[in-house]
């Protein structure tokens, strides 16, 4: 079988473009040949956010050819007239339009997007995408595949002092969606307990008001490459999020491929995709008795399962 697949080149591995490349990686496994076709995207700051970026690459879409039947867009700001599947991530700003502060033309812009991929087959990685797509679209054209994690390759060395603490580490950019300020909160006063944070800087604004009151236990460490994200995944007594939402839930998957156990706030796309596994919280007080219960068994065990997704992609690739 042969595809072109439509993704956003990046230089930084952020979640739609890590897919991408996960994606490419499992179908060459299966025998599918790939025909790539990065489209670069080109932005700028207003503010501290980033804008245009999106549209940049609806530009650029138009000078791209495909030879192939099957036409993949891994984002569904990504479509090529030629386009027949497209994987769509997420649409949060458009569930939360108070907290992303949408405009009445900025969402009528989102809602067009939707409207572009009701001809065409569609892959989400959760049942919880799949309910937010359906006022846009027919459940039919829908197939969840949730898309498998990939095992980090730690050097061995503990990044972490031997101060006799819990270590906690958080993973991702500070915005509006991933709500690193709670996680501070939560830990501010407690002794025992110290956290390490690394991200990205995508919203200055959000970025001052969490170092402004940024407690002396929380150590923010900016961004770094991934072996040393691995280091501190792997040597991490727990790995702790706080997320308004997420498409799937990448980075608590990863650590329960490391063995590190998860404390997560409780929201209906983590228990799809991980179960009972990881300690759940609600308030301060449900966080601090996650980070001091014991690890749980068959973390690994429980996200290899969905090791084989690839062939499930490739069973909607044959229907079309």
């Amino acid at each position: 079988m042969e595809i072109s697949l439509i993704f956003a080149r990046s230089k930084i591995m952020h979640g739609i473009y890590r897919y991408s490349m996960n994606l490419i990686e499992d179908l060459q496994k299966e025998g599918v040949v790939i025909h790539q076709h990065p489209v670069k995207k080109i932005e700028i700051h207003i503010r501290g956010k980033p804008v245009g970026g999106w549209i940049s690459q609806e530009f650029m879409m138009r000078f791209e050819k495909f030879d192939t039947k099957v036409v993949h867009s891994t984002s569904h700001w990504l479509l090529s007239p030629k386009t027949n599947i497209v994987t769509v991530h997420d649409i949060m700003p458009l569930v939360y339009p108070e907290i992303y502060n949408l405009s009445p033309g900025l969402k009528r812009y989102y809602t067009s997007a939707l409207n572009r991929i009701r001809d065409r087959r569609i892959i989400v990685q959760t049942n919880v995408v799949k309910e937010t797509l359906l006022p846009y679209v027919n459940e039919e054209q829908i197939s969840v595949i949730p898309s498998a994690a990939r095992k980090m390759k730690p050097s061995g060395k503990n990044p972490y002092p031997d101060d006799g603490k819990i270590h906690l580490f958080t993973l991702g950019e500070f915005g509006v969606r991933k709500r690193f300020d709670v996680l501070y909160d939560y830990v501010r006063g407690s002794e025992d307990i110290s956290l390490y944070h690394i991200g990205n800087i995508t919203y200055q604004k959000y970025y001052e008001d969490c170092m402004r009151n940024k407690p002396d236990n929380v150590y923010y460490l900016g961004y770094k490459d991934a072996t040393t994200v691995a280091d501190y995944m792997n040597k991490a007594d727990y790995f702790v999020f706080n997320t308004i939402n997420e498409g799937q839930g990448l980075p608590p998957m990863e650590a329960m491929l490391l063995n590190t156990q998860p404390v997560l706030n409780d929201i209906p796309v983590f228990r799809e995709t991980m179960g009972d596994k990881p300690y759940y919280y609600s308030d301060r007080e449900t966080f601090l008795k996650g980070v001091h219960s014991p690890k749980k068994e068959g973390l690994e065990a429980y996200i290899k399962r969905y090791d084989n997704w690839a062939r499930e992609v490739i069973k909607v690739y044959e229907s079309i």
